[in-house]
């Protein structure tokens, strides 16, 4: 995700998801960095790139070859204490990253989960809750989540489900720029 760290990079800060693949999930807060990474790399090593998979309001990777990153949707669970128990089993054993955050309006902590999934896997599971099987994508995803609010699941205070597509973009160039560090560069070129 865009932003500030919230707390130190950690060995537990890597997983192995389930496809083999290796990847670090930073919990941030606010603000875009990524123009800051672009800088930083272009400054002291010209010859890396990154990709990243932002997990937020909009889930978008740079990836658009999809080497590293696959998937076409990231489910994004918070499991409160009123969270049903059905759909509790459906996505419990499910989790590529997880972190704990506490919830101010029922002052209690949130499991927090990030899952990913490419799109017949995601439907397979999610038929276990809405049993439409010929309904296309978009439409049986929109169906899924009327199931989910009717059944009650918005009333659950901090229990939510977002399962969102991944959209795939070519990052445009970086336009972000830090005083300190631009005197820093300069001051390096002189010498």
């Amino acid at each position: 995700m865009d932003g500030a760290l919230v707390h130190r990079i950690q060995a537990g800060d890597c997983h192995i998801l389930r496809n083999g693949k290796w990847a670090m999930a930073l919990q941030v807060w606010k603000g875009d960095f990524r123009d800051l990474w672009d800088a930083v790399l272009q400054k002291w090593a010209p010859h890396c790139r990154y990709y990243y998979l932002i997990c937020g309001d909009v889930v978008e990777s740079n990836d658009i070859k999809r080497k590293y990153f696959t998937w076409d949707y990231v489910t994004q669970i918070a499991f409160s204490r009123q969270t049903p128990e059905e759909v509790r089993k459906v996505f419990e054993p499910y989790a590529d990253h997880r972190f704990t955050t506490f919830d101010e309006w029922s002052n209690s902590p949130l499991d927090n989960r990030y899952t990913y999934w490419h799109q017949p896997e995601l439907k397979q599971l999610l038929l276990k809750l809405v049993p439409e099987p010929d309904l296309a994508m978009p439409d049986f995803l929109n169906q899924f989540s009327q199931e989910m609010h009717l059944s009650g699941l918005r009333m659950c205070y901090s229990t939510y489900i977002n399962i969102c597509p991944v959209h795939y973009v070519k990052r445009r160039e970086p336009f972000y720029t830090i005083p300190a560090l631009e005197q820093m560069w300069e001051q390096e070129s002189r010498i």
